[in-house]
């Protein structure tokens, strides 16, 4: 019996695989990446690819792909280290030419595979795109990990896509305002950079929506030494969730990227005070722009990790947390 559900798993794979040539192989298997590809007039833009993740989270590919020619299927597999198929998916697909990865594969329910390593294969049509090991953990671990994180300000997104900088001659001037777009326009988060407490909202007839998140302790700078962190942000459209005094847990979405003011599109502007939330909270420079008080440089406040893809950072050199 067992012996004839190996050879049926096998026959399955042959399948599933049809013909595939060595040179449409892209291996990964150093975590998260931002990968560019043209495999045979298939293109694969800003993919986040984690190949260490916890066993009951689902789906860990984003990514768009485009096609010259239409899109007839898309195929996923997981198998073991012996080559025996453990799952498969396929989607038949129609006069499609651009895929957001994310809708297909968020689905995937990781805790059905249980701890250990497994291959992992995605075919668009007959090529393979993507082929590479995953390490299923248990989410206690991933747990442990993130402790580690608790005394710093990370900046996290899933696509840190700086589209104006500091001084920027739009609407930064002579501030250390950033502003962040993600990916392609879409409305993307961003997740609270350490454990933090909301202080002031300002909220004129809903437009700006500024947010003031300042931290519960003390937080290490990139420069080693430790003071209290305010993170300012703006334009999300629906703050409606928030208010002062509200607990925000590191990693916790909080705030999102909007139009609210001025704005020409989806952003969060984001600016850092050092120390605690004065009662005012901001003040005019001398070019007429407000600007968080006490405010200092992004990047000698916020880490980075390898949970984020970097699209661009502009002039700003971001310390990486491993």
């Amino acid at each position: 019996m067992k012996k004839c559900l190996v050879i049926i798993s096998l026959l399955l794979f042959l399948k599933f695989c049809m013909v595939t040539f060595a040179s449409n192989i892209s291996a990964l298997n150093t975590g998260t990446n931002t990968i560019e590809l043209n495999i045979e007039g298939i293109q694969l833009h800003n993919t986040l690819l984690t190949t260490e993740i916890p066993c009951r989270d689902y789906g860990n590919i984003e990514g768009v792909i485009t096609s010259d020619n239409s899109i007839d299927v898309i195929k996923w597999a997981f198998l073991d280290t012996n080559n025996n198929l453990i799952a498969l998916e396929r989607r038949n697909l129609t006069n499609t030419k651009s895929i957001d990865l994310y809708n297909y594969i968020e689905e995937i329910d990781f805790s059905s595979l249980g701890v250990g390593k497994y291959k992992f294969k995605l075919y668009i049509n007959s090529n393979k795109i993507i082929d590479t090991t995953i390490s299923i953990i248990e989410k206690e671990d991933t747990d442990k990990k993130n402790t580690a994180t608790k005394d710093l300000a990370i900046l996290n997104m899933k696509y840190i896509n700086i589209s104006q900088s500091i001084g920027g001659e739009i609407g930064h001037k002579g501030t250390y305002a950033i502003d962040l777009v993600g990916l392609n326009g879409n409305s993307e988060s961003l997740y609270a950079p350490f454990d933090g407490t909301i202080r002031k909202i300002y909220s004129e007839n809903n437009q700006q929506n500024f947010v003031w998140l300042e931290s519960d302790k003390k937080i290490k700078y990139v420069d080693g030494s430790y003071d209290y962190v305010t993170v300012m942000t703006g334009h999300d459209s629906d703050i409606s969730n928030l208010y002062i005094g509200k607990k925000i847990k590191q990693g916790e979405i909080y705030f999102q990227e909007g139009n609210s003011g001025k704005s020409t599109g989806n952003h969060i502007h984001l600016e850092v005070g050092k120390g605690k939330v004065t009662e005012k909270g901001w003040v005019k420079n001398k070019y007429g722009k407000w600007e968080v008080e006490n405010h200092i440089r992004p990047e000698q406040v916020f880490y980075i990790t390898n949970e984020s893809t970097i699209i661009n950072t502009m002039d700003l050199c971001f310390r990486t947390y491993n």
